[in-house]
């Protein structure tokens, strides 16, 4: 699980700060299992009798090619988080030394205020992330959905890394407790639009990895 890109866009990277230890939440599995009732199961077999053998390929043909947009769409999503995770690392190394006293406060400041950059130019581009043309409605929707959720996120990791940096300057409590009400919303922003983006790949009948 620890490969797979979502996972660690799922983890808490950005709660190290003056003897604060940050909290890894566990992911939980994002995709429901629905199982069909028995109505629905009678009326997709009887739907399959009805169909006759020029229809299966073009409906073969149009899975597919539902599949290839939705991979397309996902392969976009991966390549905006490797560079949120990159920042992330980057951020993670300097806060680790600076909570072990071997980083200045200047240092840990200047950490914090590029991992913010970075979450705003992450925003900036699931922003311009467009939806492929020619998939069901159900789908588009998912993925419009999913990329909004995960722009919204990163807005939320944005103000995560503005607390922390006011808590490194003034050292208020307050500052901290609003810093982990932040990220722990922008995580489970980041859960569901993981989620909606499995339940598209789901409906296209491709399997999620989980």
């Amino acid at each position: 699980m620890y490969k797979k890109w979502w996972f660690w866009l799922l983890s808490l990277t950005m709660l190290v700060a003056i003897g604060y230890a940050g909290e890894n939440k566990q992911r939980k599995d994002a995709v429901a299992a629905v199982a069909p009732s028995a109505n629905s199961t009678r009326l997709a077999e009887q739907a399959k009798e009805k169909t006759t053998p020029t229809e299966e390929p073009k409906q073969e043909a149009s899975n597919s090619k539902h599949q290839k947009l939705v991979l397309q769409f996902e392969q976009q999503i991966y390549e905006i988080e490797k560079t949120a995770s990159a920042a992330g690392e980057k951020y993670n190394i300097v806060a680790e030394k600076f909570s072990n006293g071997q980083a200045s406060l200047s240092d840990a400041y200047e950490a914090a205020n590029n991992a913010k950059k970075e979450c705003e130019a992450v925003q900036r581009a699931y922003n311009k992330l467009r939806v492929p043309a020619g998939l069901p409605d159900n789908i588009s929707t998912l993925l419009a959905e999913s990329k909004n959720k995960l722009s919204i996120a990163y807005s939320s990791k944005t103000k995560t890394m503005e607390y922390l940096m006011s808590f490194l300057h003034d050292k208020k409590p307050s500052s901290l407790e609003m810093m982990k009400k932040e990220g722990d919303f922008s995580n489970r922003l980041v859960l569901q639009g993981i989620t909606k983006l499995m339940r598209a790949k789901e409906l296209t009948g491709l399997k999620s990895e989980v």
